[in-house]
């Protein structure tokens, strides 16, 4: 009878210990349909701040390799700051307007991916070799200043104010303190569920493309902490860039589903706009509010121009068609389109007539 007995209280104590661990499971299911278990945010840990680089000009045979390829760019005054293969080109506007000289070009651990700029320092994307500060105080002599050793692939960038916001792929979001430019501080990171292509940061929301996870919103204080999800959205596609304008409207780089547009003046949730189709991926989409004109970056169909003014009837305008696969769009000054041409390097087209890009300078692709 004894034998029984134990027999007995252990079968109880067995059938207790399994509908204890069935009700936790519920448990955790209800809690992880809002935010995924690898949603979450850490201090800014794992992140490697190392010293400068040695960046050494490069003989002409290097740097004409180097500028053969190359999709990332921006301007500052006179200036062209443009992403190679291995590299950062720095080139000067004629003051005529009518041609545009290289000043230096520096070697750099890995493809550059971004690059953002605060004041004359360059915070310059490089893929799974982070992010490198750059000293560009001298256009012609620039100097490495600090590596930001990322854990993941840095591939978009965003400054907002004091904070640099980073995608950094299949590692999450990356924010950093750069109050003192040329000594950034990481503050930290989130850790998504999806592969982050692109980040903005707009007042104390962080928007993000995470490829097939779609895109999310996240809350932060401020002061390069992020607090936590407020929302996520799945696109039923690729979300490989955003852009945001001062309406409130998310404008997302959908790859082979188009382009999104979304109002996100609400802040638990976005409201679907409108949505138009393409043949080609859309890689990236750059947005010229006042003349209500957004600018796609289509692959082999070029640029295409999208006029936006009705999200919900949104219509092709024009398009400007390279002989190269086009990967990135972004605006350079008032008139100029900076376009990442893939092998064909970086192409700039004048927008003055918003609807038909024309090459700004005769070797614009050189």
């Amino acid at each position: 009878m004894r034998g029984i007995r134990i027999r007995i209280s252990l079968l109880l104590l067995l059938m207790l210990f399994a509908f204890g661990c069935g009700s936790a499971l519920v448990t955790d299911a209800r809690e992880t349909s809002a935010t995924h278990p690898s949603d979450q945010t850490e201090a800014a840990e794992g992140i490697e701040v190392k010293g400068p680089l040695a960046l050494s000009p490069m003989s002409p045979k290097e740097a004409s390799a180097l500028i053969a390829r190359g999709d990332a760019a921006v301007v500052q005054d006179r200036y062209i700051f443009r992403g190679a293969s291995a590299g950062l080109v720095i080139q000067e506007i004629d003051p005529t307007g009518d041609k545009i000289a290289d000043l230096s070009v520096v070697y750099l651990p890995d493809a550059v991916t971004d690059i953002a700029l605060k004041k004359d320092v360059a915070y310059i994307a490089c893929g799974p070799q982070g992010v490198v500060a750059v000293d560009l105080s001298e256009p012609k002599a620039p100097a490495s200043l600090v590596t930001l050793d990322t854990p993941g692939a840095a591939l978009r960038l965003h400054i907002q104010g004091d904070t640099l916001a980073i995608a950094d792929g299949p590692m999450g979001i990356v924010l950093v303190d750069i109050s003192d430019p040329r000594a950034p501080t990481p503050r930290s990171t989130w850790r998504s569920q999806g592969y982050v292509r692109d980040v903005i940061l707009s007042g104390t929301t962080l928007y993000a493309a995470e490829d097939r996870a779609g895109i999310i919103a996240l809350t932060t204080d401020g002061n390069g902490q992020i607090a936590d999800l407020a929302w996520r959205k799945h696109t039923d596609g690729q979300a490989r860039a955003v852009f945001l304008d001062d309406s409130n409207r998310l404008y997302v780089a959908n790859g082979p589903a188009g382009l999104l547009v979304f109002d996100v003046t609400l802040s638990n949730a976005p409201k679907a706009l409108g949505q138009l189709s393409f043949e080609d991926m859309v890689r990236d989409v750059t947005v010229l509010p006042d003349a209500h004109r957004a600018y796609i970056a289509n692959g082999d169909d070029g640029v295409q121009v999208v006029d936006v003014s009705n999200p919900s009837q949104m219509k092709i305008k024009g398009a400007f068609i390279s002989d190269k696969p086009v990967n990135r769009v972004r605006q350079g000054n008032i008139h100029h389109l900076l376009v990442g041409n893939d092998s064909g390097g970086l192409l700039i087209l004048d927008i003055k007539n918003p609807d038909n890009p024309t090459p700004a300078f005769p070797l614009s692709q050189s």
